[in-house]
């Protein structure tokens, strides 16, 4: 008689296969804990992104603005774009610190896209997370007239279109009557009048004095009729001895503007003074 051993694994010589275990359980139980865990995640990275997004999104404060030289919104949008990034994760617009720029470098970023701003302090308030940004703006230093009349500082940048404010009526008005449109030529002509300025407001009459920019040459009349002409040509600085000339003139003939047309002060050797019944006599 042949025994057969409960535990053999061997039949008359064969192999006899295994009876497979039912896992039908462990794998339901593997699924939930799969779920529970995908769920756990998406709570947690959610979270996770408010937690950032709010830490991150600091308001930002603005200080300084006069005159809606400024649209405080547009600087807004400017400080958000430099100094943050921004993406999207899960739905949910994201914004962190650009730590990859200086607080310097994103004072300047901001300086060159509005010009009319002088200065900016840039200062971060954890406890309340804003960023506070105190501006201090361009004082208008000309009025430039082409087309339209503009506030310009004294370095000819563009600082917002007069309105024809009281508090900015004294400033020296540049009336642009040439075919030049170019920064170089604003500059040069800025410059020009900065230094017949000082002189000028020595001068009775000349308060609120009114210029004409031509392509050669720069005339100026106060509130007198009679107007003075200055020579603007390739030299840099051509200015020091046709002023220089006006204080020659001034001894004999600055008394009695009101009876004189113009006086020119263009030629290197003489002054011309034209009087308004129409004639002329020069002066070296």
């Amino acid at each position: 008689m042949v025994k057969i051993h409960k535990r053999s694994k061997n039949l008359f010589g064969l192999k006899i296969p295994k009876k497979k275990r039912r896992r039908r359980k462990n794998n339901y139980r593997n699924l939930f804990f799969s779920m529970l865990g995908f769920f756990v995640f998406i709570f947690l990275g959610g979270l996770g992104v408010n937690y950032v997004s709010k830490s991150s999104s600091s308001e930002v404060k603005i200080s300084g603005i006069e005159d809606n030289a400024i649209k405080e919104e547009d600087l807004k949008n400017a400080v958000n774009d430099i100094s943050k990034f921004s993406y999207s994760l899960l739905g949910k617009e994201i914004k962190i610190d650009n730590f990859l720029l200086s607080e310097q470098k994103k004072i300047e970023m901001i300086m060159k896209k509005f010009p009319q701003i002088e200065n900016i302090e840039l200062k971060k308030d954890s406890s309340k997370n804003e960023l506070i940004l105190n501006v201090k703006q361009k004082e208008p230093a000309f009025i430039w007239c082409k087309d339209k009349c503009s506030l310009m500082g004294g370095d000819g940048s563009y600082i917002k279109d007069y309105q024809d404010e009281e508090k900015y009526n004294s400033l020296p008005r540049i009336n642009d009557e040439s075919f030049v449109n170019s920064d170089d030529f604003r500059k040069k002509i800025l410059g020009f009048v900065s230094d017949i300025q000082k002189p000028l407001s020595e001068i009775p009459n000349f308060e609120k004095p009114v210029y004409s920019a031509h392509g050669e040459k720069v005339s100026v009349k106060g509130q007198l009729p009679c107007n003075f002409i200055f020579g603007f040509g390739e030299s840099d600085d051509p200015m020091d001895w046709q002023l220089e000339k006006m204080k020659i003139a001034k001894k004999d003939y600055f008394n009695e503007l009101e009876k004189i047309d113009y006086i020119d002060f263009r030629d290197t050797n003489t002054v011309t003074i034209c009087k308004i019944e129409g004639n002329c006599s020069s002066i070296k």
